[in-house]
């Protein structure tokens, strides 16, 4: 079966990731995080409350966005890598304690479903180790890695309630 690695971290300011096939990063996001997405999580920018929240955002959007190029190689395996365990549990099992990370759960476990992602790998990596996501979640401050230049980078549409399959309406 192919597989992909997704690496992916959060800020309370946004979302990065990267998806690699063998050693070769295929695909970047940098994202920041939205009104949307403050309204959803009852939170403000740069509040780091939130964190697991966000991590798990991070997860969903760089598995729903990065879908072309899963499609496109027939990755049934995902490796998923993120510095957050709590993130990567909830990711994992499709449970959690929080409405909000259950949701989240649930979008993730669609998004699996639709790509026919058969198994779901998940990696903790420590936060050190996560440099290039960790970067990327910094949208207006960081500085692009010299590792992305000349990597596609994916444009994240804004998450309204339409982004979602099952979010709850409020």
């Amino acid at each position: 079966a192919v597989t992909v690695m997704i690496q992916t971290d959060a800020s309370p300011w946004g979302l990065g990731a990267i998806i690699v096939s063998g050693q070769q990063i295929l695909a970047y996001i940098s994202d920041p995080l939205h009104e949307q997405d403050y309204q959803s999580f009852n939170s403000v920018p740069g509040n780091p409350s939130f964190q697991t929240e966000y991590e798990l955002l991070a997860i969903y959007v760089a598995l729903k966005e990065f879908a072309p190029w899963t499609h496109e190689r027939g990755a049934q395996r995902v490796v998923l890598r993120n510095d957050n365990t709590s993130a990567l549990r909830t990711a994992f099992s499709y449970k959690a304690s929080s409405p909000i990370m259950t949701q989240l759960a649930a979008e993730i476990f669609l998004e699996m479903e639709s790509q026919n992602v058969i198994h779901l790998i998940p990696q903790h990596l420590p936060g050190a180790l996560n440099f290039v996501p960790d970067q990327l979640s910094r949208p207006q401050t960081a500085k692009l890695p010299a590792v992305l230049h000349n990597v596609p980078k994916v444009n994240v549409p804004a998450r309204s309630r339409a982004y979602y399959r099952a979010w709850p309406e409020r």
